[in-house]
C-alpha cells in the first residue's frame, strides 16, 4: 500500500496530538487558518490522545485488582 500526501498529513497530525500538542498547535503545523478547521478534520484524534493516558491507568488497575483477587 503505498501512502498518499492526505495519509502523511493525517498521520503527522496523530504525532502531534499524541505528543500533547492543542489544537492551535496542530493548527499552526498544518497551516490551518483556524482552529475550526482542524478540528473538523482531526478532533477525533485529540480526543483519543487526551483519553489515552486515563484509559492506560485504568487498564493497570483494573491488572493489579485483579491479581490481588483470588482465583
Amino acid at each position: 500500500m503505498r501512502a498518499t500526501p492526505y495519509d502523511l498529513r493525517h498521520s503527522y497530525a496523530s504525532l502531534l496530538f499524541h505528543e500533547g500538542q492543542g489544537i492551535r498547535e496542530v493548527m499552526l503545523a498544518m497551516g490551518h487558518n483556524s482552529p475550526t478547521t482542524t478540528e473538523r478534520h482531526y478532533l477525533h484524534i485529540y480526543e483519543e490522545a487526551r483519553l489515552a493516558p486515563r484509559l492506560a491507568l485504568a487498564e493497570a488497575r483494573l491488572h493489579e485488582l485483579e491479581a490481588r483477587t483470588p482465583q
